[in-house]
């Protein structure tokens, strides 16, 4: 008898101190000598889920290609009671941004910026996060 075999698909990240292997299996929907079972549709619920974890798999591994230990973290927020419009909030984070970008320049060091914006059922909120490089100063 023939084994049978799986089929499988293999992706690998690697990143400065740490490998990351996925391996997603392929598999067919019913026994051997059995015409395809029907898909089962996922329910809303099962859908936010796995879209929540494709997208923290998605953050980990950017964080992970550009940021290495030392690396600063930074997170910027506005004083309780304070709501701005998203404009607003682009403008005051880009004249943050350049401030940074020439002082780094200014120290011959890179710079490097990772900024998520979230919407929450129509209303816009920004938790803008801000990484640079350790100086060592």
């Amino acid at each position: 008898m023939k084994k049978r075999k799986y089929k499988y698909k293999k992706s690998v990240w690697n990143f400065m101190g740490s490998k990351e292997v996925e391996i997603n299996g392929l598999y067919d929907y019913g026994a051997r000598g059995q015409n395809r079972e029907k898909k089962i549709e996922a329910t809303p619920e099962q859908m936010a889920k796995q879209n929540q974890k494709n997208r923290e798999n998605r953050v980990r591994r950017l964080l992970k290609e550009n940021f290495v230990p030392g690396d600063w973290w930074i997170t910027l927020k506005y004083p309780a009671g304070v709501r701005k419009s998203i404009e607003e909030v682009e403008k005051d984070f880009q004249r943050f941004r350049n401030n940074m970008r020439n002082e780094y320049k200014k120290r011959g060091r890179p710079f490097h910026v990772c900024v998520p914006v979230r919407n929450r059922r129509e209303r816009w909120s920004t938790y803008p996060h801000g990484d640079q490089p350790n100086t060592g100063q």
